[in-house]
């Protein structure tokens, strides 16, 4: 397969196609009355390069399908971890979930949060909660069964993480579901036995890497196994 990056109409319609769909992500930010598009990421032409360098939010019409499959229930608590400036919350709160909460490390994107869970025009359907806080020490939310994580770190402090999301499961049995977004860290997933790929999205963008970059991992988080 012709990857679209190395055809030679790319780099022409590279930066308008990024236009457009910054485009798109603002007026639905507008029709809702809040700030959740970043041009500074949408526009940033190094988005063919690794995940490390795009912290921008993920796309509406991404969010709507990821809740839409997850299909939740008013016994579920979502837990968004590197909640950022609010905009899967407020995907979320069309959902029938019994609490939602967000825990975001940088206090301007905490508070830009509170801003736009505040004048957003459709109401939620959950409470939220949004702390400023460290994920790596704040305890899981009392009944969360499912994670959202758009890759908001990786490496050795996702490695903790993990480990600290595991530690809380085995103290408190429950099913537990971990959506991924952008899943770099799949491999150190599968490594630990304890999370099961069930379902995945790819990315709709027009380069490879791009895509890669887009696709949503679904898992299911297993029991710690017990000794024979």
């Amino acid at each position: 397969m012709i990857e679209i990056q190395r055809l030679p109409f790319w780099p022409a319609v590279r930066l308008p196609y990024r236009l457009a769909r910054a485009s798109v992500q603002l007026t639905v930010d507008r029709a809702l009355g809040v700030q959740t598009t970043l041009l500074r990421n949408e526009l940033d032409t190094s988005l063919d390069q690794p995940a490390d360098f795009i912290h921008g939010p993920v796309g509406w019409t991404t969010l709507w399908r990821i809740f839409r499959w997850l299909a939740p229930t008013e016994g579920d608590v979502l837990y968004d971890v590197g909640s950022g400036n609010g905009r899967p919350l407020l995907v979320a709160g069309r959902f029938p979930f019994r609490r939602l909460v967000g825990i975001e490390l940088a206090k301007r994107m905490h508070e830009e949060a509170e801003a736009n869970l505040a004048r957003c025009r459709l109401r939620g359907k959950a409470p939220v909660e949004l702390i400023n806080g460290d994920a790596l020490t704040q305890p899981i939310p009392d009944g969360t069964s499912i994670v959202f994580f758009a890759n908001p770190f990786d490496g050795i402090i996702f490695d903790r993480f993990i480990a600290h999301l595991l530690a809380d499961l085995d103290q408190r049995p429950r099913r537990l579901r971990f959506v991924y977004y952008n899943p770099r860290e799949h491999a150190k997933l599968e490594a630990t036995g304890r999370f099961r790929l069930v379902h995945r999205f790819a990315g709709l963008r027009p380069t490879e890497n791009w895509s890669r970059m887009m696709t949503t991992h679904f898992y299911e988080v297993l029991p710690r196994p017990t000794a024979d």
